[in-house]
């Protein structure tokens, strides 16, 4: 089969065998549809040219050789039987259309490919912020050859125009890691000389810099967080650049059939409980988190999302749970991990694993997280089936978000999930997620000590009651907004937001978006007054005049509380009653004392009931 440049060939559906050779000089359409191009000879087939393939099944026990040109794959590539052998002439595109990946491969374990093969990662021009990448294959050259198109920027003073070829030679491609300001060590100089290529040092739990780029080598599942400006055109000289569309490209081995992570492996997972492992995908496919083995792990992917903001335009941290979901419905991350895609695993025991085979590939999965410009974009409503919950009919929940508020609308910059259902537990279990904390604005829930940025409890039965304190932090002094959202959660509590600082309670519309506004005082950076409190009966009585006539304070309380009565009345018992109606007599026998201790009750909902010789009066308090 013969593709002359300028031709074309579209395979709408079904399959399009092919016994000989083939031939694709057509790198602008190529081959072309939804359809499949099957190379399923009895001897040993060739491919030239420099064309575009979209979906490709090599099933030739003999072998495939891609003998001259370059292969360009942009859909899906499925090694079903017999060795492919690249001569470095393979290449997987990625830009804003196409998704060069592989598929399942048949017959593991075996050998699928002899020689390099190129892989590419798009990166929109969203902004200059940190992603989280790998590589997708093991190179034998270092990072300035691949991911800087192997030249790197030695004046920190000047840089030539954007066509310039001496920085950019392949326009479109590469970006720039800085280090130093003299361009040393392969590093792209700058007047700073700040790092922008970081490894995570498993020991300490902290950033590390890499110390060179001209040396140093790429592997399968290494991870990195890079700072992507753009291209290799972005002027670094300039002080506001403009980000362009870019490529990262690297060539080296792929892995194939089984691969996994544990303490011993090349890219090795902690042994210390607790602490966190960077790792990447170490296929170039798409691979289904919730369908991976794993063992000593969080059910949680924890991953930065560069699409979403806080003050100084930045990125946040996103979580994605197996159980529950992704905490941030303004977030794409899902179950599916993307190829070039790195995240943080948490280990629970001193013998993790991560176990990835070729059942867990789920390619045609394509709500890549690196390639959307703008916030989430779906309405909210339809947010359940973009974050990718497992059994979400059973599941209460409350997303809980931070926004900055503009002239142009409310702008997020953190979220977080509260839910519950039966099975879940109120001690931190596989349903929770820890919170790890962004460089700009933050939010989570808080318990036993602990910041959580998905929080899983046990359903709420008849009039049980729970509290949820709120912890926002690095926050400026500028407007903001609280959002909560409860329309996944149960008709039939009722749900309250609480100010403690200014004694106030909301009750929320379980069938809309609840919003609150505040702006920190000067100098004010963090904010713990809130609290979402979940009852099962409404805080109000049948009489309005007998709350406003006892006034409880502080509310809510830790320790104990005080209260005031009219003044003409004599108090003759104080008691609590909780959620559940039961009785509890503080004091009795004309109690004259207006403080009662609460150290020992459990956190929750409660009433507090005065009887004076006149009326008996009851007012609602929150102990936390």
């Amino acid at each position: 089969m013969n593709i002359s440049s300028g031709g074309k060939l579209n395979i709408s559906s079904g399959t399009l065998a092919v016994t000989g050779s083939v031939t694709n000089n057509d790198n602008t359409n190529g081959i072309y549809g939804s359809g499949v191009l099957e190379l399923n000879g009895t001897s040993a087939q060739s491919i030239s040219g420099n064309g575009l393939f979209q979906n490709v099944k090599i099933n030739n026990s003999a072998g495939v050789n891609i003998s001259s040109g370059e292969m360009i794959v942009k859909g899906i590539l499925t090694p079903t039987s017999g060795l492919i052998t690249t001569n470095n002439r393979l290449t997987f595109r990625n830009n804003a259309t196409d998704h060069g990946e592989i598929g399942t491969i048949s017959g593991c374990p075996r050998q699928v490919f002899s020689g390099n093969v190129t892989t590419e990662k798009y990166i929109p021009a969203n902004k200059r912020s940190y992603r989280f990448l790998t590589p997708g294959v093991t190179t034998s050259t270092s990072i300035k050859t691949n991911w800087q198109e192997n030249t790197n920027v030695t004046s920190a003073s000047s840089y030539p125009n954007a066509a310039g070829s001496l920085y950019n030679p392949n326009g479109g491609y590469g970006t720039h890691i800085t280090g130093n300001s003299s361009g040393q060590n392969g590093f792209d100089a700058t007047l700073t000389g700040n790092p922008s290529l970081f490894t995570f040092n498993q020991g300490n739990q902290v950033w590390q810099a890499i110390n060179n780029t001209n040396t140093l080598t790429l592997s399968t599942g290494e991870a990195y967080r890079v700072l992507i400006r753009g291209s290799r055109a972005t002027d670094l000289t300039s002080n506001t650049p403009t980000p362009d569309n870019t490529t990262i490209r690297t060539t080296g081995t792929l892995t194939t059939c089984n691969y996994t992570f544990t303490t011993q492996s090349v890219v090795p997972l902690s042994n210390s409980v607790g602490n966190y492992t960077f790792i990447g995908n170490p296929y170039w496919s798409v691979v289904d988190w919730n369908n991976l083995t794993i063992s000593g792990i969080e059910d949680n992917i924890y991953y930065w999302d560069p699409t979403l903001a806080g003050t100084n335009n930045r990125g946040v941290y996103v979580t994605y749970n197996r159980t529950q979901g992704n905490q941030n419905n303004s977030s794409r991350l899902n179950n599916y991990i993307q190829p070039g895609q790195a995240f943080f695993v948490k280990s629970t025991n001193s013998t993790p694993s991560i176990a990835f085979s070729e059942n867990e590939k789920s390619n045609g999965n394509k709500k890549d997280i690196f390639e959307r410009n703008q916030g989430f974009d779906l309405p909210i409503e339809n947010a359940e089936s973009v974050a990718g919950t497992t059994a979400s009919k059973e599941i209460d929940k409350i997303y809980l978000s931070l926004s900055i508020k503009n002239y142009t609308g409310n702008v997020v910059s953190d979220g977080c999930l509260l839910s519950y259902r039966e099975d879940f537990s109120n001690d931190y279990s596989k349903e929770d997620a820890s919170k790890l904390e962004n460089l700009d604005e933050n939010i989570s829930m808080v318990s036993n000590g602990l910041n959580y940025a998905i929080m899983g409890r046990k359903k709420l039965v008849n009039q049980e009651s729970d509290t949820i304190k709120l912890a926002l932090w690095n926050l400026y002094e500028k407007p903001y907004v609280l959002t909560i959202d409860p329309r996944s959660f149960d008709k039939s509590k009722n749900i309250y937001f609480v100010n403690k600082k200014q004694n106030t309670y909301s009750l929320i519309d379980s069938s809309k978006i609840f919003e609150y506004e505040f702006q920190p005082m000067v100098g004010q950076k963090t904010n713990n007054d809130f609290y979402i409190l979940i009852s099962g009966s409404r805080i109000a009585s049948s009489n309005p005049e007998q709350l406003n006539k006892l006034v409880i304070f502080p509310n809510p309380t830790t320790e104990e509380l005080s209260f005031t009565i009219p003044k003409d009345e004599t108090i003759l018992s104080v008691s609590i009653i909780d959620a559940k109606g039961a009785k509890t007599i503080i004091k009795s026998n004309s109690a004259s004392s207006n403080k009662v201790i609460t150290s020992s009750l459990k956190k929750g909902n409660y009433w507090l009931e005065v009887k004076t010789q006149k009326t008996t009066r009851l007012s609602n308090f929150l102990k936390y």
